[in-house]
C-alpha cells in the first residue's frame, strides 16, 4: 500500500463517508437528537443522491427552512450538501458548508468527527495539507467505525508522511493492521516494510510508548513489532535487555496466541551468528520470473568481477580466495529476506550483495541489518536515514549522496542559494524531500518552492503552475484582470495559448528527481507557462536516451552523476575477452560491488562479524569503478558530479571555472532506457 495506492483510495472512498453506501446518517445513540420528520425527509434526499440526482438533492435541502430545524439537524443538513457538492468536485463550496455544519454539531461528537474528517478530505483535494491536517487532528477516530475508520486513517497516514510526522503515520499505519492475526498476513502487506522503517526510525523509548498503547486491545501488529526490536536487541549482543523486552511482551499480550508463540521461540531459532568465513560473498538476485534476465547480468558481473579479484589477489600474495555462494530472490520481498537470513545464519558469509530493486534492496537491508552484516545494494535504498550506517553501501549513490552534492558549497556559489523541488507523491520522492529539507536548513539555503506531481497522470501543467505562482490567482486578481483588458485591446495576434500572468520564478535553481519518461512531460510544462532557461537539475536517470533525442527542445539541463568507467580499461578488456561484449549496466554495478568488497577484505582478515563491524566503522574511503564513497557522519556518500544534458550532448560541468567538458559516453545509453522501464533505478 504505497502512496500512490492511499491517495487513490482516498480518492475512491473518502468523501462518500455519510450519506450514501449503507452508512447510517444518524449515530447510535443519538436519535433524540433528530425529529422523525427530518429523519424521514434526509432520507429521501439520500435516495435521490445515491440515485445520482444530486442538483435535485441539493435543492430539497436548501428548501428546508433552517429556523425549524434542531441544531443538530442543521449540521447534518450541511453536512450532507457538503458530501454532495464535494461529490461534483466543488472542494471550496464544500468547504465553505462543513464549516457551517460544525457550527451546530457539538450535541452529536460522532456527527462532528465525521465532518472534520470530511473538511480534512476536502482540504486535501485542494493540496492544503496544513488544514487537512489540522481539520484530521480535530476528528475523534474512536467515534468512526468500519470504512469510516479505514478512511481516517488512510488519509491521516498521507497527510503525516506529507508533514513527515513518522510517529503518526506510524500509528494510523497500525491501526490500519490492527486486525492480522499473525506474522504471515502483516508480512504480506506490500507496505509492511514500511512500517518496519518507521517504527525503528524513532528511538527506544518512542517505540515502547507508541506499542504500549495498543497492550489493552491485543493489537498482534503492534506486539510484532516489539517482537521485532527483541530479535534485534540479541542480534546485537544486548542479551539482558532483549530478556526484559521479551518479559514485557509476555505481560502484555498475555491474552494474543500466536504473539506468545513467536516470542516463546525467539531464542532458539536465532542462532549464534558473531563467527563468519571472511572469503564468502552471499548474493541475493531475482533469477527466475520476469526479473530473472536482469538478475542474471548482474550475477554475470559478480561473477566475473570475483574471479578477475581472485587473480589479482594471488598476484599479489593475498591468502585469500573469495567464494560466492548464490540465492534466488524469485523477485519477493518476503522469500528474498528469509534466504539473507539463511545466508548469514547457515552460510556465515561476511557481505551480502542483494538489491537489484528498490522493493527487494529494502527487506534485505533490514534483515541484513538486524545480524550487523555488510549490505551493498545495487540499487538505492529507501529507508529512514536513520537505519542507515557504515554497514550500508548504495552502489548508484544514495539519495543522501545525490543530495549531499546539491548542498555542497561550490554547487551552492555556481547556481545560488534560493532552491525548489518538484518530487514524486511516492516513497522514493518522499524521501528525496526529507533530506532535501534537512540539507537546505544545515546550509542556510532558502527553500521558496515545494510541490509534488502524482506519477499515474501525464498531464503536470497543476503542479507546474503552483511552482510558477499561477495556480492561486486571488493575490494577483488586480494583475490578472489589467493583463486581460490588454490581451482584449490586442485581439487575437496569435493561435498559441496567451500567458495572462507572468511566472513567479522565486529561486535559483529546481531539482525534478524524476526519471526521463516523467521529465519529458514535466520539463516542457515550464516553457508553456513562459518560465523559459530555467536552472532544472535531474538526477542520474537522465543519462537516457531518450532525453538526449528531446534535449535540442528543453534547453540546457542538468543532471546529477556517477563517474563513467572508460571501455578502454583492464577490467572492460577482460570483460569483453570474456564475453564478447562490452559491460552494460546492469554488469556494471555488480563489478563495482565486488571492486568494493576487494577494497573491505583488503583492510584484514577476520573471524567475528564484530571485528569487520569495527574495521568499516573506522575506515572513512572506499574506491570503486563508478566513483569513490565517503564515511560522513556514519553512512557512505558516494562523489557524484554535475552534467549537463544540451543539444544532443552530455558535458561535466566544472563549477569551479565554470566551463563544460564534453563526455564520450562509452557505455550504451540504448541499455539505461530500456531498463528503466523495468526498474526506475536502472
Amino acid at each position: 500500500m504505497n502512496m500512490k495506492l492511499v491517495r487513490n483510495l482516498i480518492i475512491l472512498a473518502s468523501l462518500f463517508l455519510v450519506g450514501c453506501s449503507g452508512i447510517k446518517m444518524i449515530s447510535p445513540g443519538m436519535e433524540d437528537l433528530y425529529t422523525d420528520k427530518f429523519k424521514n425527509d434526509i432520507e429521501l434526499i439520500k435516495k435521490d443522491f445515491a440515485s445520482g440526482r444530486k442538483e435535485v438533492a441539493l435543492k430539497k435541502l436548501s428548501a428546508m427552512d433552517e429556523k425549524t430545524l434542531l441544531p443538530s439537524e442543521r449540521a447534518m443538513k450541511r453536512n450532507l450538501a457538503g458530501v454532495i457538492l464535494f461529490s461534483q468536485g466543488e472542494y471550496e463550496k464544500s468547504i465553505f458548508e462543513f464549516n457551517l455544519a460544525l457550527a451546530s454539531s457539538n450535541s452529536d461528537v460522532r456527527l462532528t468527527s465525521k465532518i472534520y474528517l470530511n473538511l480534512a478530505s476536502s482540504y486535501f483535494k485542494l493540496s492544503d495539507i496544513e488544514k487537512a491536517y489540522s481539520s484530521i487532528r480535530k476528528s475523534e477516530f474512536s467515534f468512526l467505525e468500519g470504512k469510516e475508520f479505514q478512511n481516517y486513517h488512510l488519509l491521516r497516514l498521507a497527510l503525516a508522511k506529507e508533514l513527515a510526522k513518522s510517529d503518526v503515520a506510524l500509528e494510523s499505519l497500525i491501526y490500519l493492521f490492527k486486525d492480522k492475526p499473525d506474522a504471515m498476513s502483516l508480512k504480506a502487506e506490500s507496505n509492511f516494510n514500511d512500517l518496519v522503517s518507521m517504527y525503528f526510525s524513532m528511538g527506544e523509548s518512542e517505540r515502547l510508548r507508541l506499542i504500549q498503547q495498543f497492550a489493552n486491545d491485543q493489537v498482534f501488529t503492534a506486539g510484532y513489532l516489539a517482537y521485532l526490536d527483541a530479535q534485534n536487541m540479541i542480534a546485537m549482543g544486548r542479551m539482558s535487555d532483549s530478556d526484559d523486552l521479551i518479559s514485557w511482551i509476555n505481560d502484555a499480550f498475555e491474552d494474543n496466541q500466536n504473539l506468545l508463540n513467536l516470542v516463546a521461540t525467539l531464542k532458539t531459532e536465532f542462532k549464534d551468528v558473531s563467527a563468519i568465513n571472511t572469503g564468502v560473498v552471499g548474493v541475493i538476485l531475482p533469477l527466475s520470473g520476469k526479473k530473472g534476465e536482469f538478475g542474471k547480468r548482474a550475477l554475470k558481473g559478480i561473477d566475473f568481477a570475483i574471479r578477475r579479484l581472485n587473480k589479482q589477489f594471488k598476484a599479489n600474495g593475498v591468502d585469500l580466495n573469495v567464494k560466492l555462494v548464490v540465492k534466488d530472490s524469485e523477485g519477493s520481498s518476503v522469500l528474498g529476506a528469509e534466504r539473507v537470513k539463511n545466508l548469514i545464519e547457515k552460510d556465515k558469509v561476511s557481505v551480502v550483495i542483494g538489491g537489484l530493486y528498490t522493493d527487494e534492496a529494502v527487506s534485505q537491508f533490514l534483515e541484513s541489518k538486524k545480524y550487523r552484516t555488510l549490505f551493498i545494494s545495487l540499487s538505492q535504498v529507501h529507508v529512514e536515514k536513520v537505519l542507515k550506517d557504515h554497514l550500508l553501501i548504495e552502489v548508484p549513490g544514495s539519495i543522501e549522496s545525490q543530495i549531499s552534492l546539491l548542498f555542497s558549497d561550490k554547487f551552492l556559489d555556481f547556481f545560488g542559494r534560493k532552491a525548489g523541488i518538484v518530487y514524486p507523491n511516492d516513497e522514493k520522492g518522499r524521501s528525496y524531500l526529507d533530506e532535501f529539507w534537512k540539507l537546505a536548513e544545515m546550509k542556510n539555503v532558502k527553500v521558496n518552492t515545494v510541490s509534488s506531481y502524482d506519477k499515474t497522470k501525464n498531464d503536470h501543467t497543476d503542479t507546474i503552475s503552483k511552482v510558477l505562482g499561477l495556480k492561486f490567482k486571488r493575490e494577483r486578481q488586480e494583475e490578472l484582470e489589467l493583463l486581460r483588458e490588454v490581451h482584449k485591446l490586442e485581439g487575437k495576434t496569435s493561435i498559441r495559448r496567451i500567458q495572462t500572468l507572468k511566472p513567479e520564478i522565486n529561486f535559483d535553481w529546481i531539482f525534478i528527481p524524476s526519471i526521463p519518461s516523467e521529465a519529458q512531460q514535466i520539463i516542457p510544462t515550464f516553457s508553456y507557462f513562459d518560465a523559459f532557461n530555467l536552472p532544472i537539475v535531474g538526477p542520474p536517470s537522465w543519462r537516457s536516451r531518450s532525453l538526449l533525442k528531446q534535449s535540442r527542445k528543453y534547453g540546457k539541463l542538468y543532471f546529477l552523476a556517477s563517474k563513467i568507467p572508460s571501455l578502454s580499461s583492464s577490467f572492460a578488456n577482460d570483460y569483453k575477452e570474456s564475453y564478447g561484449t562490452n559491460p552494460k549496466l546492469v554488469e556494471m554495478m555488480g563489478i563495482d560491488a565486488v571492486t568494493l568488497i576487494g577494497k573491505v577484505f583488503s583492510l584484514g582478515k577476520y573471524s567475528e562479524r564484530s571485528e569487520l563491524d569495527k574495521a568499516l566503522a573506522t575506515e572513512q574511503f572506499l574506491d570503486g569503478v563508478s566513483g569513490s564513497w565517503i564515511k560522513d557522519s556514519g553512512l557512505w556518500l558516494k562523489t557524484m558530479q554535475i552534467m549537463t544534458l544540451y543539444r544532443g550532448r552530455i558535458s561535466k560541468l566544472d563549477m569551479t571555472i565554470k566551463r563544460e567538458i564534453e563526455e564520450k559516453a562509452e557505455f550504451s545509453e540504448d541499455e539505461v532506457t530500456e531498463e528503466a522501464k523495468e526498474n526506475e533505478d536502472l
